[in-house]
């Protein structure tokens, strides 16, 4: 199966960094900046859980220095999202 993901994409007043709507999926790539806004991320993704949207969240770190790892994981949740 072909996964369409896009980005930069908005729900209602949020910006997504990767969406996916036919599995409802969501990526966020939480670089530094994210470490000064963590109380508003924490509502946005109460907010896109509540709409039924999984939130996968990857730091900088985890990307750079363990991006197979990352990959796997999402690869992992994408299944788990299809099979639902």
């Amino acid at each position: 199966m072909w996964l369409k993901f896009r980005r930069q994409h908005s729900i209602w007043r949020y910006i997504l960094d990767f969406y996916c709507p036919k599995i409802k999926l969501c990526i966020e790539l939480d670089w530094e900046i994210h470490l000064e806004t963590k109380k508003y991320d924490n509502i946005r993704t109460k907010f896109l859980k509540a709409t039924w949207i999984k939130v996968l969240r990857y730091t900088n770190n985890q990307i750079m220095e363990d991006i197979k790892n990352v990959l796997e994981n999402i690869k992992q949740n994408i299944n788990k999202q299809t099979i639902n």
